[in-house]
């Protein structure tokens, strides 16, 4: 502890140490306990300080709460308390990763502590010490820039209560593929026996019902949205031997031989007015390329080996293939949102938003 202090100077360690023997000479008897050296540099006791981390991670806020009010009467620096929090999470991290490396995990504990800590590290998950690590180092520069450290750290420590009640990505993630309910707590499987654990533990079910709510929504309209969705793949060898019938068509072609740059200009600029073998007339949409027509018809003409023309005409034209899509994607979306479960969802969640909803329909 006297080394960690002094950071690396000599002299500083040799002057902590100085004031560790006056402090503990009694008599003219010296002896300098772990317990004293503790209290005159400010640490935190280690055994309060498991305790203070478990009931975070575990969602008893007020427990949690109460320790670190009581490491504050006691003089504690919030700064040395969030470092030392964040030390001792690498610490359960290590012992959880590997249980039995003793001399590599915590040299620096004893027994007692060292028991106590493995206790708390078997009763929590990977994530929910990854999890609490992100928030600790955040929580970090959050006390040094605030005005009251205390009541910064006393924040942080909620967040960490409440964040433990989420669920870990990757299993609810599991738990929606196949279908199911998530139900169950991201940290050590239990909330507190206070109102904030409870809390936090409502909240956990009320995110688990609602993500198999939105995997049930999504369920009953994606077999609406698929059939909507137009078709793009054609067998290579057919496109290659130009039975080109639709614009779809010669995306497809143009993408299958990497001409990935003239294929997307085709499905953002091109208002097809006619087409057959051979024989292409569009109108340009404002902003394409003055000499798109000549580059199709010559790339065309090379992958199919036949002659194709391509000229820019007049009069009623269809819409672009990204208008097309856009369309779709806007009328799939509003299937969602007008699904019963999804309403219900978002009453209890008002900000949240659905997004990627091309990405849902082609998930299977």
């Amino acid at each position: 502890m006297i080394g960690r202090a002094a950071d690396g100077s000599v002299r500083d360690g040799l002057s902590l140490l100085d004031q560790a023997i006056a402090l503990s000479t009694i008599d003219g008897k010296t002896s300098i306990t772990a317990a004293l050296v503790r209290t005159m540099l400010g640490l935190s006791d280690r055994t309060k300080l498991l305790d203070l981390f478990g009931a975070s991670l575990k969602g008893d806020t007020e427990l949690a709460l109460d320790i670190a009010a009581h490491f504050y009467e006691n003089g504690q620096d919030p700064t040395l308390l969030v470092q030392d929090l964040t030390d001792m999470c690498h610490i359960l991290t290590k012992i959880k990763a590997v249980p039995k490396a003793r001399r590599t995990t915590a040299p620096n504990m004893t027994d007692a502590e060292y028991k106590l800590a493995t206790a708390l590290a078997e009763s929590l998950s990977i994530p929910a010490l990854n999890k609490a690590w992100q928030l600790l180092l955040k929580g970090m520069s959050e006390v040094n820039m605030a005005s009251n450290p205390q009541s910064a750290v006393e924040m942080l420590i909620i967040r960490m209560a409440y964040a433990a009640n989420l669920p870990d990505p990757a299993k609810l993630i599991q738990q929606i593929e196949q279908g199911g309910t998530f139900i169950g707590n991201g940290g050590a499987g239990a909330s507190g026996s206070n109102g904030g654990g409870h809390a936090g533990g409502a909240n956990a079910s009320a995110g688990a019902s609602a993500g198999h709510q939105v995997t049930s929504a999504v369920s009953g309209v994606k077999s609406q949205a698929v059939q909507t969705q137009p078709a793009t793949a054609q067998d290579t060898n057919t496109v290659a031997n130009a039975n080109l019938e639709t614009l779809t068509d010669v995306v497809t072609l143009l993408e299958a031989n990497g001409a990935m740059i003239l294929a997307g200009q085709v499905g953002q600029f091109v208002q097809l007015i006619r087409m057959k073998v051979g024989h292409i007339e569009f109108v340009p949409v404002e902003g394409a390329p003055q000499d798109l027509s000549s580059l199709l018809g010559k790339k065309l003409t090379e992958l199919t080996k036949k002659r194709w023309v391509v000229t820019v005409g007049r009069g009623e034209a269809q819409k672009t293939l990204k208008q097309i899509e856009k369309e779709r994607q806007d009328a799939e979306r509003a299937a969602i949102v007008a699904h019963s479960d999804v309403q219900n969802v978002i009453q209890i969640f008002p900000n949240a938003e659905i997004t990627m909803a091309k990405a849902i329909t082609d998930a299977e």
